[in-house]
């Protein structure tokens, strides 16, 4: 019992040492109670989450990652924010995961989609010459039974009336596959 007494008072002050750690878990349950019931979500993982594609009436789990992207990807639209996440109801094809699309309305948050697949973890954001619209191009790999591909991708938005976001990869460059050895 002192043990726990201790490790509550002490919260307190790791929250004052570290402020990022308890801003980024605040971010995070604000962005999960938009597509997660309060109830379902423990620390940065929804454990049923609301509207995920293909799910069959499994419930799937979704996990927010530290990577997100955000930006003016829609001409004349609100910004878009994408982070990445993890689910078991991924298989490895898509690297268990994908990105989780946000468009910022005003100072809140609104869910507008999953999109299974896709990883925004090694992107960068282009400003286009009107600045208008920002442009999103990441680096995109994948392994699979011994065989490495890796890619450059332009993220392509498309808004999809109040609903649900997509986002197609365009390749702008593909390097030969290769098989590791081994």
């Amino acid at each position: 019992m002192t043990k726990l007494f201790s490790v509550l008072l002490s919260l307190p002050l790791l929250c004052q040492v570290f402020p990022g750690i308890a801003e980024a878990a605040a971010t995070d349950r604000a962005l999960l109670s938009l597509f997660c019931a309060p109830g379902a979500i423990a620390g940065t993982t929804c454990k049923r989450a609301r509207s995920y594609p293909d799910s069959e009436g499994r419930r799937c789990d979704v996990t927010l990652k530290p990577e997100r992207q955000q930006g003016r990807f829609l001409a004349s639209s609100n910004p878009l924010l994408l982070v990445s996440y993890g689910s078991g109801c991924e298989p490895h094809a898509t690297d268990f995961g994908g990105a989780v699309v946000f468009e910022q309305v005003g100072g809140a948050y609104k869910f507008r989609g999953f999109q299974p697949g896709m990883q925004v973890d090694e992107c960068v954001i282009s400003t286009t010459r009107n600045e208008a619209q920002d442009v999103l191009v990441c680096l995109t790999g994948h392994m699979g039974q011994g065989v490495v591909e890796t890619g450059v991708a332009r993220v392509g938005f498309a808004n999809a009336s109040g609903g649900p976001s997509r986002c197609p990869m365009i390749f702008c460059c593909r390097p030969r596959t290769r098989r590791e050895p081994t």
